[in-house]
């Protein structure tokens, strides 16, 4: 059970492992080709294939680099999405995008001329305050009706999809009250919002790849539906809520430090 818990401590020592390997095998490493290099590691979604690390990055920090650029494509895509549909939304800045971002587009194009989506509220936050002491809150990515069923949408361009996905969206989902724009500036809160929602999906985007046993795999975009049982979910996510405020306590006593959620989700 305990292997459950985060150990970031233990990411940086397999990084530094994996550093001091490179450093004391050069010779070998350099007789490797290029293509079978950039199999073993991740390279930069935001560059292409080649080009030099940042003066700033070096073997011990390049994953950091990595996941970063990573998670800027995700926003580029995610808004690029949001703005197509809502004809409302400014579209994201491009400029300097490389073929991976394209990628994703093309996907979606291909996609999207089998679907029919009608927005309803994009990028809205919720909230639920129903038990004392477990009060959230989130935004949503999209309240959408997709070939007519309102569908709670969750964008993800992510390598897979995780039990954090799916916590998310059923943590958002259960939040009964939803803000929206009233009149005079004035938000309106909007109660059992999610009455009308019929499904509870993920569209998954994806430029080309390899697996995780190093296939190639063709860019992609699609719909997931939510597995299992929505209360399955939320279940898992207020018992990590309940871990983490004990983390919270124990830190305060002086016992051990605290776990951040962004250290066991992600």
């Amino acid at each position: 059970m305990l292997k459950a818990e985060s150990k970031p401590q233990l990411v940086q020592w397999a990084v530094d492992q994996t550093a001091a390997y490179a450093v004391a095998n050069v010779d070998t490493l350099m007789q490797r080709s290029p293509e079978r290099g950039w199999g073993f590691l991740r390279y930069f979604w935001n560059r292409n294939v080649g080009d030099p690390l940042s003066d700033n990055l070096d073997l011990l920090d390049y994953h950091r680099g990595v996941l970063e650029d990573a998670s800027d494509l995700g926003t580029t895509v995610h808004e690029w999405i949001q703005a197509e549909v809502t004809g409302t939304m400014p579209f994201p800045d491009v400029s300097g995008r490389n073929d991976k971002f394209w990628e994703c587009v093309a996907a979606w194009n291909e996609f999207k001329k089998d679907h029919d989506f009608v927005p309803h509220y994009t990028e809205h936050t919720v909230w639920n305050e129903a038990v004392a002491g477990e009060e959230y809150a989130g935004t949503f990515d999209c309240l959408w009706e997709i070939d007519g069923e309102m569908t709670l949408l969750d964008i993800k361009t992510s390598r897979g999809l995780y039990s954090s996905t799916w916590m998310q969206v059923a943590a958002l989902y259960k939040a009964p009250v939803l803000l929206a724009d009233g009149p005079d500036g004035v938000d309106l809160q909007i109660t059992d919002w999610q009455l009308p929602v019929k499904k509870l999906k993920v569209l998954h985007v994806r430029p080309t790849d390899t697996t995780w046993n190093g296939k190639p795999m063709e860019a992609f975009a699609k719909l997931v539906d939510m597995p299992g049982d929505v209360n399955l979910h939320y279940d898992a996510f207020i018992g990590l809520r309940r871990y983490i405020e004990s983390q919270k306590a124990l830190k305060a006593l002086g016992d051990m430090p605290a776990v951040l959620l962004e250290d066991i989700v992600t």
